[in-house]
């Protein structure tokens, strides 16, 4: 159930990056909290002016989370 950002940061006591993405001059980070249920997203500009700051609440799957794709995907190249 998702909560307010009061609610979902009450016990947070540590953040680990997650991800860094550029885009054009666009920084996107992603951080996780301690225990995987909360995740923070930022984006800034050059001038590290804050453009996105976003509180989701993750959620786990883990029947389907660890599971590898069974399709298999090539290029469309022919008679090459």
């Amino acid at each position: 159930m998702m909560g307010t950002g009061s609610e979902l940061l009450k016990d947070v006591t540590a953040w680990t990056g997650t991800s860094t993405m550029n885009l054009n001059d666009f920084k996107y980070n992603t951080w996780m909290n301690q225990s995987g249920s909360v995740g923070l997203k930022l984006g800034s500009l050059p001038d590290h002016e804050i453009v996105l700051l976003q509180i989701v609440q993750l959620e786990r799957f883990p029947d389907t989370d660890a599971v590898k794709t069974k399709q298999k995907y090539t290029l469309p190249f022919a008679n090459e």
